[in-house]
């Protein structure tokens, strides 16, 4: 759906990220946890292209961002004040599979990957299952806990939590839950998403990826969100992620080495 959405709050988080909260209408589709919205920075051809955004929480009338300033486009919707209206497109892509054998989730975020787990946490929570978040970040100053709870945190620096990445807190804490009775879902930067991959296929865990990567459209016309991913034969493709994703099992993608 595209519409102009008014912005109700700007919430600061950090000097760098914050919280956009849209009013939507009564006929605005509710959105699943790891769908996305793409947003037109300003009525100005500078910048041209929407930023794609992870929903981090949504309800009635209400639709909420998590941003991170990483540029230009990024810094403009920092600083756009409420009462303003942003042209929105979205609930857009696929969403994290929640029906499934497990009683327990593990969230894997790095860095603003933080982003839908809010709104993921509370649908699992709704299905009866039991939420464990593991969020990684270079320093105390990276880590974002906002609406989420029962939190495991590393720090590249130590400043907070486990010393190392988040697949080494994973390691370390992995022990204390029955593996076979476990689904992971995760987001954050490609690198982090990689190691995953290995960690759980060497753990036989079952593990859905929310990828990160430009779409400037989110409806498959710029081609900007190339992928490749792996079928059960084999094959690789080429693939849209607006279209195929954000979200895609972990075994299927093909990380780049």
């Amino acid at each position: 759906m595209d519409a102009s959405l008014k912005l109700l709050e700007n919430i600061s988080i950090t000097h760098d990220v914050c919280v956009l909260v849209f009013e939507t209408p009564d006929n605005y589709p509710l959105a699943l946890p790891g769908q996305f919205v793409n947003i037109h920075v300003s009525e100005s051809y500078t910048p041209l292209l929407r930023r794609p955004f992870s929903i981090h929480r949504a309800a009635k009338n209400r639709l909420e961002v998590l941003l991170k300033v990483v540029g230009q486009g990024t810094q403009m919707l920092y600083e756009t004040p409420p009462g303003s209206f942003l042209q929105v497109i979205g609930p857009l892509g696929n969403s994290f599979e929640i029906e499934g054998n497990y009683s327990k989730a593990l969230l894997v975020s790095g860095g603003i990957g933080i982003g839908p787990m809010a709104l993921l946490e509370s649908v699992l929570k709704d299905h009866g299952k039991a939420v464990y978040n593991f969020i990684g970040g270079r320093s105390r100053r990276d880590i974002i806990k906002r609406e989420l709870s029962n939190i495991y945190v590393s720090t590249d620096d130590g400043s907070e939590g486990f010393r190392g990445n988040v697949i080494g807190l994973l390691e370390q804490e992995l022990s204390q839950f029955n593996t076979r009775d476990l689904r992971i879902f995760a987001c954050g930067p490609t690198p982090m998403l990689k190691a995953l991959k290995t960690f759980c296929q060497k753990n036989q865990l079952e593990c859905f990826l929310s990828l990160e990567t430009f779409m400037g459209c989110g409806i498959g016309i710029c081609y900007g969100c190339s992928v490749r991913t792996q079928d059960e034969n084999g094959h690789v493709h080429n693939d849209l992620l607006c279209q195929c994703g954000p979200v895609v099992k972990a075994q299927s993608v093909v990380f780049e080495d």
